[in-house]
């Protein structure tokens, strides 16, 4: 009996803190193409010198 409700508790803490970071890394990926916009204008800067 004691085996049964401890696999129960495993995964469900397990399943409760996978869930809040994975929306966390859901927003990280836009914040990717941020940073791409920033080295296009520097590029033009160095093309028009």
């Amino acid at each position: 009996m004691e085996p049964n409700p401890g696999d129960r508790a495993h995964p469900g803490d397990q399943s409760s803190p996978v869930i809040g970071p994975a929306p966390l890394i859901e927003p990280s990926p836009p914040i990717d193409p941020t940073p791409l916009i920033d080295p296009t204008p520097l590029i033009q800067l160095v093309e028009i010198p």
